[in-house]
């Protein structure tokens, strides 16, 4: 909450969060999202160091926030942890409810990653219910992630259900900056349990919005998807002709997991 108090000079505002350290987390997670996930990690982590500097213990749990916002970007669980851990000693010190379910959340998702699927997802989903009534770009990012994690683990019709309900969301809220996202997993999982005409209608509809939007990086996992249900289809032309290009405008993060599959596509597309 912004707070103004009347000065001799005028009115101030007293914000919760140092501005330097909000402006950099959304700098981070907009590289990110251009496809600049190396300057997303840089942008994080000065977050960070200028929060610690400032001994604000609300900035630090913001700057410690983005910072695993990121990782979780980039598919990194072991930072991601780190991260989370370090917004929930803070929010639990402080007692910053609210940072200390998103830190709940990215910890959940952490551990899933990390090999503990039923932990990890019991722990974001508890995480989630306590911020659940935000409607945000965090929410929206929040909502894809817990799908492609029910996803990734076999729980298809689940990812579908999260995945169409945050769209939903979208149009009433008009926070669009993960919109690709969603409909991406929410084609894969359409795939898996209704047919292969409306999982390749829904990817191509995430690769339109992707394209749309401009994001490098979601563009990329778009084409991935689309590229792969392509080639499974015995279209292996049209897969490398549609992978080929974006991945070719990335200058950075080459070994980050999104990087990595894209050229192990485009290799097998190639053979």
């Amino acid at each position: 909450m912004v707070a103004r108090e009347q000065t001799p000079t005028g009115v101030r505002l007293r914000l919760p969060s140092d501005p330097s350290v909000v402006a950099q987390g959304y700098l981070a997670m907009t590289a990110w999202i251009c496809g600049q996930p190396d300057q997303a990690r840089e942008r994080a982590s000065a977050a960070v160091a200028f929060a610690r500097a400032r001994a604000h213990p609300f900035s630090l749990s913001a700057a410690w926030l983005f910072a695993a916002w990121v990782a979780q970007l980039r598919r990194e669980p072991g930072a991601a942890r780190e991260a989370a851990e370090a917004v929930i000693a803070v929010a639990t010190e402080q007692g910053f409810p609210e940072w200390l379910a998103w830190g709940e959340f990215l910890r959940g998702w952490a551990r899933a990653g990390d090999g503990d699927p039923g932990e990890g997802i019991a722990e974001m989903e508890r995480g989630y219910a306590a911020v659940g009534g935000t409607r945000s770009n965090f929410n929206s990012s929040a909502r894809a992630c817990l799908a492609a994690t029910y996803l990734k683990e076999g729980r298809a019709a689940d990812a579908l259900a999260v995945a169409d309900e945050e769209c939903a969301v979208l149009e009433e809220t008009g926070a669009r900056a993960f919109e690709a996202e969603l409909h991406r997993i929410a084609g894969e999982a359409l795939g898996l349990c209704e047919g292969q005409a409306a999982a390749e209608a829904r990817l191509r509809h995430a690769h339109e919005v992707a394209r749309r939007r401009g994001g490098l990086a979601l563009k990329l996992r778009a084409a991935v998807s689309l590229a792969r249900f392509w080639m499974d289809s015995g279209d292996a032309t049209g897969a490398h002709d549609l992978l080929a290009p974006i991945h070719a405008r990335f200058e950075e993060g080459f070994d980050t997991p999104d990087l990595v599959e894209a050229r192990a596509l485009l290799n097998a597309l190639a053979g």
